[in-house]
C-alpha cells in the first residue's frame, strides 16, 4: 500500500506520514509545489485550506482522497468537491472514545492554547458539526481540555483517533465522512460564526 501525502512538510502532513509508516504503509512525500505522483494507492491532501480545491481538481486519477479539514471555506468549491465519491473528509474526532460512547452528545467543550492558522472556528469545525447545539469552545486556556458531557478526553484520545481514522479510510473509505459531510461541516461553521 502506497499512500501519497501532498503537504507532507507542513504539522498535519508530518503527522500522516507518521501514523502510515507506523501501520505499516509505505508514504510518498510531496509538497504544493511539487507535480503530484499519482502512482500510489490512497492520497492525503494536507495542505493549507485555500489550496484543498485546487490540489483536488489536479488528481485526476481514481484513487481514494483523504482531504483534511475544512474541505474548504467557499461553498461553491464544497459543492464541486461533495459530490466526488473519491473523497473522504478527516474526521478523527468522531473516532474520539467520549464521542463513541455518546453520540448523541450535546455538551461539547473544548478550550485550547493554539489555535492554528485557520481561526477559531475553522480549526474547531468538527466539534461544531459534531454538537448538537452549540459547543463552548473557550479561546483562553492556557491548556489543551476537551469533554463530552463531561467525559474527558485526552491528547492520547485524539492521537489513537488518527490512527483509527487512517485504519477505517485504508479498509473501506465510505465508513468515514464524505464530501456531503464537508459540505455540510462548512455549512454549519459558517452559520456558528454568525452565531
Amino acid at each position: 500500500m502506497k499512500i501519497g501525502i501532498i503537504g507532507s512538510s507542513g504539522s498535519m502532513g508530518r503527522r500522516y506520514n507518521a501514523i502510515c509508516e507506523y501501520l505499516g504503509y509505505k508514504t510518498i512525500k510531496m509538497d504544493i509545489n511539487d507535480p503530484i505522483n499519482l502512482n500510489v494507492d490512497r492520497m492525503i491532501i494536507a495542505t493549507p485550506t485555500q489550496t484543498h480545491y485546487e490540489v483536488w481538481k489536479s488528481i485526476k486519477k481514481y484513487i481514494p482522497i483523504l482531504v483534511e479539514k475544512p474541505m474548504s471555506k467557499d461553498i461553491k468549491e464544497c459543492i464541486d468537491m461533495s459530490i466526488d465519491e473519491r473523497v473522504s473528509v478527516v474526521c478523527n474526532w468522531s473516532l474520539v472514545l467520549p464521542f463513541i460512547l455518546k453520540p448523541n452528545s450535546h455538551q461539547i467543550i473544548y478550550n485550547f492554547y493554539n489555535t492554528g492558522k485557520d481561526g477559531v472556528y475553522w480549526d474547531c469545525c468538527q466539534l461544531i458539526y459534531l454538537a448538537k447545539s452549540l459547543p463552548l469552545l473557550a479561546t483562553d486556556s492556557p491548556m489543551f481540555m476537551a469533554s463530552v458531557d463531561f467525559l474527558p478526553i485526552t491528547l492520547t484520545d485524539i492521537e489513537r483517533s488518527y490512527i483509527k481514522m487512517i485504519e477505517l479510510w485504508v479498509i473501506n473509505p465510505s465508513l468515514l465522512w464524505n464530501g456531503m459531510d464537508g459540505l455540510s461541516m462548512t455549512q454549519r461553521v459558517l452559520e456558528y460564526a454568525k452565531e
